[in-house]
Order: structure tokens, then C-alpha cells, then sequence
């Protein structure tokens, strides 16, 4: 059976087909999810996973992060362990057992990213894990990284001194490399991450720094740079932010959560989740119990520069 359109039809359908040659002519392109970023800190995985410090068998817990991240970032995403990979002296059987454990995340198109803890040692990490390993040493003997995340530079330093020496540095030579870095942009806003805590005072009695003995050098090359807009760090095991005392330009300082132990029964294990704007930085925290009063926390970093 033929079938005929009269004249009011065909109109009709011309008219539709224009629309929407029309509509695909002047679409948009589709807009581009916000970046995201994974930051967690102070595994401490022993090459036992059996291995118990402080109550948690640390292994458990870094398979739940690692669980929990797959399922909440897109692939593509970016994921940093912010030092302390090791238990105690980094040694290769840590690594070894820390490599299999964070193997889902390459799995899921997640990229891992690492900085150096007190408890890190450089060598065997990069044994079990010879892609963190820069053919491009940026500064000798220090584990140096830059990701560029859609409008924003996310920079991370190697807080290590000695291994299993409570004190972190950053050194000279990290110190003339990142004045070199932030002096080579001036419109890009700058993420920096380490491991050790911020420590303005030497400590009482002679006894060892815990932080970055060298905090002084370190705060005022940041300062200097308006477009610096957080300082990431862990070491302490605690869940913080504040802004640096005295700073006109908002220099946040951002305590990450310990994925192991805690020292204090009221702070929180978990891990904290970035989203990237062009204006600013929204993080929140994943607590392990779901139930702790700082679960799904949020805090938002200005990247305005």
C-alpha cells in the first residue's frame, strides 16, 4: 500500500527537520565534569597484612579507601597517598604488599599519585612501584610532581629527611626549585602537598622537630606567591583546617585524616574527596565509621587568584 502526505504534513515535517538541523548546528558542546582528586594520607601498611598497630589492622582499612574511591571518582581521576606508605622504615616487603593493595585504582583508570613520609624510603618504593619514578628528576633526591588539574597546579613535595626520623625538610634545593616553579606562572592557582606538618617554633629541651624544620623558609616562599592557596599535609594522624595565621591572601592549611591509627580516639580514619572549579576547591570527608561526627565534612578552598 502507498502511503501519501498532503501538503499540511510535509510542512510539518520540513518545519521539524529545520528545528533540528537547526538545534544541531548551534549545540554546544557538552560540558566537561569537574576534575576530581582523591587525597589520602598515612597508610602505614606493613608487608603482613595481618600486621595490628594501635587496634586497626591498617591493611583493612586501606582496602575500604581504596574500595570507596573506585566506586566515587570517575576514571581519569587522580588519587595521592600523602606519604607514611610504609609501617615503619619502608621497607620492600611493605611496598610489595602496599602495591597489591592499591592495585584496583590503576584497575579503574584511577592515576596514583605518592609523596615521601617520615616512615618512606625512596629506593624500594620505587622497586614495587617504578612508575612513581621520574625519568625527569626535578630535585635530586627528592620525589618531586607536578599534575595540572584543569585550571590548577597541584604540586606535591618530599618532606623526607631521614628514614624513621620524626622531622621532616624541605632543603635548599626543593626550596630554589619551587621558587623557580611558582615564579614561572603568575595566574595559575598552586595546590601544595606534603607530608609533615607546618612548625614555626623549635621544639622545647633540644629535642627533635616533628614537623618541617625548616617551616620558616618554607611559609614565606608560599607567602610570597598569592596564587598558593592551600598547603595539604598529614603526619599527625588528625582531620584540620585553618588558615596560616596572619595571611591577608587565605594560604589554607588542610590537616588530612590518617587512612591507619589515630593518635586521639575522638579524630576520624577515612579519606577526603576534591572537586576542582575554576573559582574553587569543595573537599569533603569520608569517614571509615560513618557514624563519626566529621563524616562527609565539607570545606571550600578560594582558587581565585
Amino acid at each position: 500500500m502507498n502511503h501519501r502526505i498532503n501538503r499540511r504534513q510535509f510542512q510539518a515535517i520540513a518545519a521539524s527537520s529545520t528545528l533540528a538541523f537547526s538545534t544541531a548546528a548551534n549545540a554546544q558542546p557538552a560540558p566537561q565534569p569537574a576534575p576530581q582528586m582523591a587525597f589520602l594520607s598515612d597508610t602505614h601498611i606493613d608487608a603482613d597484612t595481618n600486621t595490628v598497630a594501635r587496634g586497626i589492622r591498617m591493611a583493612e582499612h586501606l582496602e575500604q579507601v581504596v574500595g570507596q574511591v573506585v566506586d566515587a571518582l570517575p576514571s581519569g581521576s587522580h588519587v595521592i597517598v600523602n606519604g607514611d606508605c610504609a609501617y615503619l622504615k619502608g621497607l620492600p616487603g611493605d611496598y610489595a604488599t602496599f602495591a597489591e593493595l592499591v592495585a584496583p585504582l590503576n584497575n579503574a583508570g584511577l592515576q596514583l599519585h605518592v609523596t615521601m613520609g617520615n616512615h618512606d624510603d625512596r629506593g624500594p618504593l620505587y622497586q614495587a612501584l617504578n612508575d612513581q619514578q621520574s625519568n625527569d628528576v626535578a630535585v635530586e633526591d627528592k620525589h618531586v610532581d607536578v599534575i595540572r588539574l584543569g585550571q590548577t597546579d597541584v604540586v606535591l613535595l618530599d618532606s623526607l629527611w631521614k628514614v624513621n626520623q620524626v622531622t621532616g625538610e624541605i632543603g635548599a634545593a626543593q626550596l630554589q626549585w619551587l621558587k623557580e616553579f611558582l615564579a614561572a606562572d603568575t595566574q595559575r592557582p598552586v595546590v601544595v602537598v606534603g607530608h609533615h606538618n607546618l612548625q614555626f617554633s623549635p621544639p622545647a629541651g633540644g629535642k627533635a622537630y616533628s614537623g618541617v624544620k625548616d617551616t620558616a623558609a618554607f611559609t614565606t616562599l608560599l607567602q610570597q606567591h598569592p596564587r598558593v592557596k592551600a598547603y595539604f599535609y598529614g603526619h599527625t594522624h588528625r582531620w584540620e583546617n585553618r588558615v596560616l595565621d596572619g595571611d591577608a591572601a587565605q594560604l589554607h592549611l588542610v590537616n588530612l585524616p590518617a587512612v591507619a591509627y589515630v593518635f586521639d580516639a575522638k579524630q576520624p580514619s577515612g579519606w577526603v574527596q576534591g572537586t576542582f572549579s575554576d573559582s574553587e576547591l569543595r573537599l569533603r570527608i569520608n569517614t571509615l565509621d560513618r557514624s563519626h561526627p566529621n563524616s562527609d565534612e565539607e570545606l571550600r578552598v578560594s582558587l581565585k587568584v
